[in-house]
């Protein structure tokens, strides 16, 4: 159980970063039917399903370009207007989803920064060349923990 309780914390603050990212709502309702679902208990065989319905999520052109875009702009100017816009936006999001269940406080308010940019890095190299493998092995990263 404790194991179940690890995937979600990493899920939950990776789809936050692809909420944040997502500025036009286009994955916004898949999104939402997940956090409708993981609110109540599911079996590890259904949670396989949901890691495989984000994978899928995870998986468009539309977050790769995006997300190229930020981290490109990011190495070339630590304070730019886009990495401060995700930041903000990430913040925001997680802070509302917090709000709504006390309970997943799973961030420290120094801490957000650097959870939002690896977030952001970790969608990178999901969404791009080999990104099942890279999918696969975050997981199973998160399963040891």
């Amino acid at each position: 159980m404790n194991q179940i309780a690890n995937y979600n914390k990493s899920i939950h603050l990776l789809l936050i970063s692809v909420e944040a990212l997502d500025a036009y709502f286009f994955l916004n309702n898949n999104i939402n039917n997940f956090y409708y679902k993981n609110n109540k208990n599911i079996s590890e065989n259904e949670y396989s399903y949901y890691l495989f319905t984000i994978y899928n999520l995870l998986y468009t052109k539309y977050l790769y370009f995006i997300t190229l875009d930020i981290l490109n702009d990011y190495c070339n100017n630590i304070n730019s207007n886009k990495i401060f816009k995700y930041i903000n936006r990430f913040e925001y999001i997680y802070r509302k989803r917090q709000h709504n269940n006390t309970k997943k406080n799973y961030i420290k308010k120094r801490s957000i920064k650097q959870i939002a940019i690896n977030n952001l890095y970790i969608i990178y190299e999901i969404t791009g060349r080999y990104g099942f493998y890279k999918f696969c092995h975050y997981i199973s990263i998160i399963k040891k923990c």
